[in-house]
């Protein structure tokens, strides 16, 4: 495995993600607002969330990347079909389980009182995020391992 190939790949995803999360934010459709969530629990201040959630956020992603290239190289063949379907599955049991986290535990202990009421709009918004996620690292993935040239000469990316 290619590591740059694969922290690429979480920067990638991560942004797409967050880039989803903003956008049902400012949609007013929930408060999905992870970074700041994630950055406030450090900092117990809204206002100074920004940098050190964004931080946590892409770091995280690097680390779910790798774990997620991990899963498919073990479960999927390498091709785009089984990469977008592979990152899609693992992404959606991802979203899953830190929606219901977000939910039953998280939400109920944040320091800043517009994070503590998380419902099933805030835990489907989280598994929408971690949809994209998986899908994109599902296809960065499939494109990483096609073959350039014959396999007799076995270099793929």
């Amino acid at each position: 495995m290619n590591f740059l190939i694969i922290l690429a790949t979480g920067f990638i995803a991560t942004g797409f993600m967050c880039l989803l999360l903003e956008f049902i934010t400012k949609s007013k459709l929930a408060n999905a607002d992870m970074v700041r969530a994630i950055g406030s629990l450090y900092t117990g201040s809204y206002e100074n969330a920004l940098i050190p959630g964004l931080v946590i956020q892409f770091l995280s992603g690097m680390f779910f990347a790798f774990a997620y290239f991990m899963v498919m190289n073990f479960f999927f063949t390498p091709t785009l079909l089984s990469g977008i379907l592979g990152g899609l599955i693992i992404g959606l049991f991802h979203g899953i389980v830190v929606g219901f986290a977000l939910v039953i535990t998280v939400a109920e202990h944040h320091p800043i009182a517009k994070f503590r009421k998380a419902g099933l709009t805030v835990a489907s918004s989280h598994i929408a995020g971690h949809v994209i996620f998986g899908l994109t690292v599902g296809v960065i993935y499939a494109i990483s391992k096609i073959q350039v040239i014959h396999s007799s000469f076995a270099y793929t990316f």
